[in-house]
């Protein structure tokens, strides 16, 4: 029989889950942000720790966003394609069903194009007709084959493909968003032949640049030649090369790739007036 003077113990999966930097330890290990924000409505004690910016920088840094899919759109395709490639995160048939269902919401003479996408949401615009090829006005850049990614801190990246050589270049930007002083620093430079040439026969230029991530992560480049055209996706930081995407033959127009990436920062649950979890 426990006497007066014994002091209760609280059962060991209490003392575990009620103590903060235990819980934060738990949080960051689960695999994305989307199971973060249900492992958040657990408690408001685990949502108070998912929700705090210094746990938010070292989760984000653990397990970085990542890609889901992609969008290929070109001048004169009827509707954008998408396709996804990350089924850890959601299965691709989820993935399909969203993607398909912003796409069916146009009317069917209408063309969609998707103008931009950004940390999970997908800018569409749409016409009554098959867009112009001049359509797309976003910035004057010194060569065709610049391709410009957006970067954290204020830092601009452009890619540059030309014959067998891929060359990543960076510069920081004021506080302003203008180009502070200075030269072009190359970042990274390879071969296109020697990452990429043992998944597709390479033409006579070899590669062209048709889409980007953000930070200069990754690269999507279109190589083939005659009927055999494919969009490989190539990381910059592990040169992880793989072909993700295989053009129609009969379409010959100049194609873009807008990535499709998990949420940052997540949204999470919020309290109501009744002091109860829900979605905010």
């Amino acid at each position: 029989m426990m006497s007066a003077e014994t002091s209760y113990s609280p059962p060991a999966p209490n003392k575990v889950l009620g103590n903060d930097d235990l819980v934060g330890e738990i949080l960051s290990r689960v695999d994305s942000p989307t199971t973060l924000v249900r492992a958040a409505a657990v408690s408001k004690l685990w949502l108070r720790v998912a929700s705090d910016r210094a746990f938010l920088r070292r989760f984000r840094a653990r397990h970085p966003p990542r890609l889901l899919g992609f969008y290929v759109t070109g001048d004169w395709m009827p509707r954008p394609e998408f396709v996804p490639t990350n089924t850890e995160v959601i299965s691709a048939a989820s993935l399909r069903r969203a993607a398909g269902s912003v796409l069916h919401a146009f009317p069917e003479f209408s063309s969609p194009g998707v103008w931009d996408s950004r940390n999970g949401r997908v800018l569409f615009d749409h016409g009554q007709a098959p867009a112009a090829p001049d359509r797309y006005h976003a910035a004057l850049l010194p060569d065709d084959d610049l391709v410009p990614s957006r970067g954290d801190d204020s830092v601009l990246y452009l890619f540059h493909a030309k014959g067998d050589k891929l060359s990543v270049w960076l510069r920081r930007m004021g506080d302003e968003q203008q180009l502070v002083a200075g030269e072009w620093v190359l970042r990274d430079t390879l071969s296109v032949k020697e990452t990429c040439g043992h998944l597709v026969e390479p033409g006579p230029e070899l590669a062209s640049v048709v889409g980007v991530g953000d930070n200069a992560e990754f690269a999507f480049l279109e190589m083939g030649v005659g009927d055999n055209y494919f969009v490989i996706y190539l990381h910059l930081g592990s040169r992880k090369a793989e072909k993700v995407y295989q053009r129609d033959p009969d379409n010959d127009d100049i194609i873009q790739v807008h990535p499709f990436m998990t949420v940052w920062p997540p949204v999470f649950p919020s309290l109501d007036s009744d002091e109860e979890l829900r979605l905010g």
